[in-house]
């Protein structure tokens, strides 16, 4: 799909893609990955004013401090609590049981609260490493957001300072590049915009 189209375009492409699927099935699980400032938020946020549901964002999912060793980080998607995901999400996933799980505040390294997920034929899954193989197994669809460096650059520009993107392109911008090499985000999703 031509990643110029308007995020209206492109929303109404996946908008049609979950009702044929629905037309199959009592329930859909769409997963949107991407890079930092690519939109999946916003694609997220339409889709579910249009199927009535709340997203699950994977950065409720970021890992802990205590569990941020070399070697995780190192790991390609070692960045979110996998495990956690398979305890608190993917057993609902797709079924009418409603469902609470633990969000995680990355600033102070806590729990800050829960959230409640509530039966809905759609139910989506948004943010970077959403996509990870250990998340997927019960997921119908992937979007995949791309994004040009120059964008990303303008976008994460608008919501901080200079020193905030730095740190994006010396820590995050490696993580998220490493992650979709190693997985092949790209080619294995449904939908590329």
């Amino acid at each position: 799909m031509n990643a110029c189209l308007s995020l209206e375009t492109r929303t109404l492409a996946v908008v049609q893609c979950v009702k044929t699927l629905l037309a199959l099935q009592q329930h859909v699980v769409l997963a949107i990955d991407g890079g930092t400032a690519a939109g999946k938020s916003s694609l997220a946020a339409q889709l579910a004013a249009r199927f009535h549901c709340v997203p699950i964002q994977t950065s409720d999912f970021f890992l802990p401090l205590a569990l941020r060793t070399p070697a995780r980080l190192h790991e390609a998607g070692g960045m979110i609590d996998y495990a956690r995901f398979a305890r608190e999400v993917s057993p609902f996933l797709g079924t009418d049981a409603p469902f609470s799980y633990r969000v995680f505040d990355y600033d102070s390294d806590t729990f800050t609260k829960s959230k409640t997920i509530l039966p809905c034929a759609v139910t989506i899954v948004e943010g970077i490493y959403s996509h990870h193989p250990a998340l997927c197994a019960h997921y119908d669809l992937h979007v995949f957001l791309k994004i040009d460096a120059s964008t990303q650059k303008e976008r994460i520009l608008q919501q901080g300072d200079a020193a905030l993107y730095e740190n994006f392109k010396e820590q995050s911008m490696p993580m998220e590049h490493q992650y979709f090499d190693v997985f092949n985000i790209d080619e294995k999703s449904d939908f590329t915009l």
